[in-house]
């Protein structure tokens, strides 16, 4: 699967288990005596998110491994494409046809996948 199907199901799972969780609050909320089965209730959507995690974790192993030359249009692995003539630091993608720059491509998927420090002074 493509780097663009695992974040769709990354974004996918979490959004289900924001879903199931305000289920549990709420059957725990609405019905007596619910409460007491609330922290196993619990545990699906922490699963759910856990999933979500591991699909974002493989998205950004696949990312790597490309080198971050991921098309961000149509996310065309571009890492084994040969750059414009006269330009090395622009690449077109095969797939759409968009051109784009390699530092800037590769700063779009960094600053969606790689954690950033805090600010050095």
């Amino acid at each position: 699967m493509c780097v663009k199907t695992w974040m769709r199901i990354s974004v996918g799972l979490f959004v289900a288990g924001l879903v199931l969780l305000a289920a549990v609050i709420g059957v725990c909320a609405l019905i007596p005596g619910a409460g007491e089965y609330g922290l196993p209730m619990c545990i699906v959507p922490l699963l759910v998110f856990g999933g979500s995690a591991l699909a974002r974790d493989h998205s950004r192993g696949l990312l790597q491994d490309m080198n971050f030359l991921c098309c961000p249009n149509c996310t065309y692995d571009l890492s084994k494409h040969a750059h414009l003539p006269g330009d090395p630091d622009v690449v077109r993608c095969p797939e759409c046809g968009e051109v784009f720059g390699i530092a800037a491509m590769e700063q779009h998927w960094r600053s969606r996948f790689v954690p950033q420090g805090p600010p050095s002074d």
